[in-house]
């Protein structure tokens, strides 16, 4: 018996897994180099959304420093502040999904952002659809580090 060609009719003969649907995708704004200052004080929920931001980057600070303590502290506590930095990782996805990226810009925002970000508008418009709505997304911005030393 000669070997069946995959096409659209044949493959249920080798699929018969369930089908794998496309992930729920969130258009979120290019973060600009301001981490969203100019188009929050635009937005009537600007605060919130400030807050939210706010609580996300400081569990991302703290991950960052319980990494930081694992590669550069005593060695005899790197697995229990690697434990903590991978737990907390499950906070950063919630607040994440569920605290930033369910805030929408204002479309009268993002009809500004070419005025408020121009020269960052070229890559917010390359990563960011504008022709859909448009919602906020984290940051990462670490609250604790500390400016490099210039000796």
């Amino acid at each position: 018996m000669p070997p069946i060609p995959l096409t659209r009719e044949t493959e249920s003969q080798f699929f018969k897994g369930l089908p794998v649907l496309a992930p729920k995708v969130i258009n979120t704004l290019f973060v600009p180099s301001d981490g969203y200052e100019s188009a929050l004080k635009l937005d009537p929920n600007g605060v919130a959304v400030e807050q939210a931001l706010l609580a996300f980057d400081q569990v991302y600070s703290g991950i960052m420093s319980d990494l930081d303590a694992m590669w550069n502290g005593s060695p005899d506590k790197s697995w229990p502040t690697f434990g903590q930095a991978v737990g907390a990782m499950g906070d950063l996805r919630v607040k994440a999904v569920f605290g930033i990226m369910v805030n929408q810009v204002p479309p009268t925002v993002v009809e500004r952002l070419r005025t408020l970000y121009p020269g960052e508008f070229d890559l917010i418009s390359m990563y960011t659809d504008l022709d859909q709505p448009v919602f906020y997304g984290p940051r990462f911005r670490t609250l604790n580090a500390v400016p490099a030393s210039s000796s």
